[in-house]
């Protein structure tokens, strides 16, 4: 089944603001360009990034500022010394903001993604709650935010691996990077790229099994892109679709 969606062909101004109407017989989700601040219908905006705290360290920040100005939240969803950053904000139909996070290296103490600023169960039942030991690779996370106060309420790790099985297994995670993601009533569409073989929709963090059109002949350069969709719980991959090396001009 072909992914539904529309991308913008033109880069949006980077102030946006929620695009999505209720289609009863199917469910179009506009994909815009890069966007690090949003605004919703009622005039907050979200806004992301980092504050870089060495040399080696960055932390991801999301802010919410009212209609008037004020700053309603500013929250760093993790600070464990790592290179952390918030590097997408998008809005759904009833503005929620959900970001994109991405971190470099591994962490479980009390100041990861995790940990720090999340919800109870916010990993939980999650197509991965984890990533393993990355060894040094870039992952990104997807996570819906609470609007009162930033707090994570659902989210899910996205990775490439250099082996099949369980993501447990140390050092076989890699990296794996979201270019643009929207969000809709039912279903989440992510735009990524990846440098080492990305899942495919029969994956599980038990078992992870490589995308089939994951071959050298498909990759474009270094990497492979791909579109990718979720349900709002982030419970599975429902379609990832590969786009190969000879279909881009």
């Amino acid at each position: 089944m072909k992914l539904k969606y529309i991308l913008f062909a033109v880069l949006l101004p980077i102030v946006g603001c929620s695009l999505f109407e209720k289609d009863e017989e199917k469910e179009e989700i506009i994909l815009p360009e890069t966007l690090t601040l949003v605004k919703d219908r009622i005039g907050n905006t979200y806004e992301v990034g980092y504050d870089q705290v060495s040399n080696t360290n960055q932390d991801p920040y999301v802010q919410k500022t009212d209609a008037a100005g004020n700053v309603s939240w500013r929250v760093a969803h993790a600070i464990s010394g790592l290179r952390e950053q918030a590097t997408l904000v998008n809005l759904d139909p009833e503005d929620n903001p959900w970001v994109v996070f991405s971190v470099n290296g591994s962490d479980s103490t009390d100041a990861s993604f995790q940990k720090r600023y999340s919800q109870t169960h916010a990993f939980d039942s999650v197509l991965f709650s984890d990533y393993g030991y990355g060894g040094g690779a870039e992952v990104s996370i997807l996570a819906k935010l609470n609007r009162e106060n930033g707090q994570i309420e659902k989210a899910t790790f996205l990775i490439a691996r250099t082996k099949e099985g369980s993501i447990f297994s140390p050092f076989e995670t890699n990296s794996f990077r979201v270019n643009a993601f929207g969000v809709g009533y039912e279903k989440v569409v992510v735009e990524a790229q990846s440098w080492y073989r990305p899942p495919s929709a029969e994956s599980t963090e038990d078992n992870f099994v490589f995308h089939p059109a994951a071959v050298n002949e498909h990759a474009i350069g270094s990497y492979w892109e791909m579109s990718l969709v979720m349900p709002l719980n982030l419970s599975e991959l429902q379609e990832i679709e590969l786009t190969k090396a000879d279909l881009v001009e």
